[in-house]
């Protein structure tokens, strides 16, 4: 194929215990995605890797590759995904990371998350990591 498509799973989504009051908790409709224990990130970042290995033969040489991630917070931490996994996508001998496109989802709605005791930011957008196989 010449051009390959893909937004991948992302690292441990599944439900967060909910850290708000009991009168402004609202049900989650999130369940587990599977009965698979967390991935710690660099199991995650390793499955991915062993997932773009194994796209490499299918790709026609010259061809791309689109990958939409999102970065996100977790345990108090911002963990850039995109450049973690552009990094090891990057480690792959057939991929040449191309480009960094920000796409914005303007329909997503803004929270304020931590306030007023910290600062995290809605996250509103997300990468399309452009690689180029070459040979």
């Amino acid at each position: 194929m010449a051009v390959f498509h893909t937004d991948v799973p992302y690292w441990i989504m599944d439900k967060l215990e909910k850290t708000r009051s009991k009168s402004s908790i609202r049900e989650s409709k999130l369940t587990k995605f599977n009965d698979k224990d967390l991935q710690s990130k660099e199991d995650w970042l390793s499955e991915m890797k062993q997932i773009f290995i194994n796209v490499a033969p299918t790709l026609k040489d010259n061809g791309y590759m689109a990958v939409f991630i999102g970065d996100m917070y977790r345990g108090k931490e911002f963990h850039f995904l995109s450049a973690d996994l552009a990094k090891s996508i990057s480690e792959i001998g057939d991929f040449t990371l191309k480009a960094d496109i920000i796409w914005q989802d303007n329909t997503k709605m803004l929270h304020i998350y931590g306030y007023p005791f910290a600062y995290i930011p809605s996250l509103i957008h997300q990468h399309i990591l452009i690689f180029r196989k070459e040979s």
